[in-house]
């Protein structure tokens, strides 16, 4: 039906349950999250709340790997906690129908906030309000690598509220350095975490990959 939705955090993509189904799975994070969405797509058409308690474990399973054309996806999800022998767990918190009409209740009231907020601001306040130019978040931007470079704007703030400026040097050098380390640069950057992940779990404190050791033919 038109407008029918399910409800996905912009977080999802990140989660280590998805990193680790990636792992278990040999494909990228964002196939996953492609799959998963369109698991949940099914549960939410087809199910009562993510029940399948009609379906037996095995047949579910051969269903959702047929389903997203992929072998083993179903037992990846289970082992990471997002699939048990009777469907989805706290599907309903999140796709129910009273879960999804909180959801558009509160989108309208923020929409409204926000129009308020706009309207009743004076142009030195929004003025104040436009996002600063930091020199060494752009540095950081511009030489950071990889395919899932996406979400400046949420990793600005993280630099901002952890004060990595006065880290700047120091992260600058260890993405300098992991950017041409054999683990960034496996399978065409596949495990290259995306910069908002590098932030906010201060991957810059794990240390600059060792240098490989050349050995000479005797």
């Amino acid at each position: 039906m038109a407008g029918d939705w399910i409800k996905v955090e912009h977080v999802t993509i990140d989660k280590p349950e998805v990193l680790a189904m990636a792992e278990l799975l040999g494909i990228e994070p964002d196939a996953v999250f492609g799959k998963l969405f369109r698991v949940w797509r099914w549960f939410d058409q087809q199910s009562l709340n993510g029940d399948a308690r009609g379906v037996t474990n095995v047949t579910l399973m051969k269903f959702i790997d047929t389903l997203v054309a992929s072998q083993g996806f179903a037992a990846s999800m289970k082992k990471v906690g997002w699939l048990t022998e009777t469907g989805m767990p706290n599907f309903d918190r999140h796709n129910g129908e009273s879960a999804k009409n909180r959801a558009l209740t509160n989108k309208r009231m923020k929409r409204f906030r926000d129009a308020d907020s706009v309207t009743s601001a004076s142009p030195e306040k929004r003025r104040e309000e436009i996002t600063p130019i930091v020199p060494s978040f752009e540095k950081f931007w511009d030489i950071y690598p990889g395919p899932r470079r996406v979400g400046k704007a949420k990793c600005l703030k993280v630099w901002q509220a952890q004060e990595l400026e006065a880290l700047a040097n120091r992260i600058l050098q260890h993405v300098t350095a992991m950017s041409s380390s054999a683990q960034w640069r496996e399978s065409g950057g596949k495990f290259i975490p995306a910069p908002l992940t590098y932030l906010n779990q201060r991957r810059f404190e794990d240390g600059l990959p060792e240098a490989p050791v050349t050995r000479l033919a005797i």
